[in-house]
């Protein structure tokens, strides 16, 4: 740790986190991060014990993540407010660049983004957020837990909204804009995108109308991408799988599904084999586990 912060002098943060072999062996991270602390005075130095055996899946690890940075934190730094209407925006990643599209929008907005939990985010930024006025959830199982959290000590009211796909991020900017008096700015928006990317859009729905898609992946984008595919693009989803996704996600997703869809809790390969045999999906949105098997049998996708 100190190697690291000599190597980059202007760096004064450090996250350290546990993983399966330093739990195993008994380290005590937070103790030797104390010592650190102390040792070079002016850094500041977050810790959070969450191996993965600890729980019953990945979940318990962002369960720990999230209330310890809470606990340890939040509120020991104040943002420089720039606008009356501030936010969070929670369970938002920047995976591919997401942050910077809502950044844009909540700019036009008039809208001040205290903190991207975690996306773009800087540490800092992450311990000023409760000062925003309102926490807007994207993914609501691995980051809720500090919504809540920041809604029982900070009583910072909770929006859940989708982000993924036309209609939704319509319906989510409208609730944004009606909980702080900006309807008006929110249409602005809107009608701005639509003039914008509808068109684009539309090329794109001629194309891929009926071509059936199976999704999976994690268990929040089962329900965030089903309607997406479907409405917005035409496609047909045939299959939904997750290994980690809870109770919750599934209901959420049978609900936009049709019948007919196929859904699989910590589906196994000898299950991915059948689907593929029996669908025939044109394409499979999910991850490296199951996407190096469909590699294996693209002969069997038509």
């Amino acid at each position: 740790m100190k190697e690291a912060f000599k190597e980059f002098p202007k760096i004064k943060r450090m996250f350290v986190y546990t993983t399966c072999t330093t739990a195993l062996i008994g380290d005590d991270p937070k103790a030797v991060c104390r010592e650190v602390e102390e040792e070079l005075g002016d850094v500041d130095i977050f810790v959070v014990e969450c191996p993965g055996f600890a729980g019953v899946s990945q979940s318990k690890g962002h369960h720990e993540l999230n209330i310890g940075w809470m606990r340890d934190k939040i509120g020991t730094l104040e943002p420089e407010i720039k606008s009356e209407y501030t936010i969070n925006v929670i369970g938002d990643y920047n995976i591919q660049g997401d942050t910077y599209v809502l950044q844009r929008y909540f700019d036009k907005m008039g809208i001040q983004v205290i903190a991207h939990f975690t996306g773009n985010v800087t540490y800092d930024q992450l311990r000023c957020m409760h000062r925003a006025k309102l926490n807007v959830v994207n993914c609501a199982r691995s980051a809720g837990y500090i919504a809540n959290e920041l809604k029982r000590v900070y009583d910072i009211p909770r929006m859940d909204v989708d982000t993924w796909g036309f209609d939704y991020i319509k319906v989510a900017l409208r609730k944004i804009g009606a909980f702080f008096g900006l309807e008006d700015k929110a249409e602005e928006v809107i009608a701005d995108e639509v003039a914008k990317y509808e068109g684009k859009l539309n090329w794109y729905k001629e194309r891929l109308k009926g071509k059936k898609v199976c999704i999976w992946t994690g268990g929040p984008r089962l329900w965030h991408w089903t309607k997406a595919l479907e409405d917005d693009l035409g496609m047909e989803v045939v299959a939904m799988s997750s290994k980690f996704g809870h109770q919750e996600d599934f209901e959420k997703v049978i609900a936009r599904g049709r019948v007919g869809t196929i859904y699989i809790d910590d589906g196994n390969e000898l299950e991915f084999f059948e689907v593929l045999d029996n669908i025939h999906a044109d394409i499979i949105f999910t991850g490296p586990r199951v996407g190096d098997l469909v590699k294996k049998t693209a002969h069997s996708i038509h």
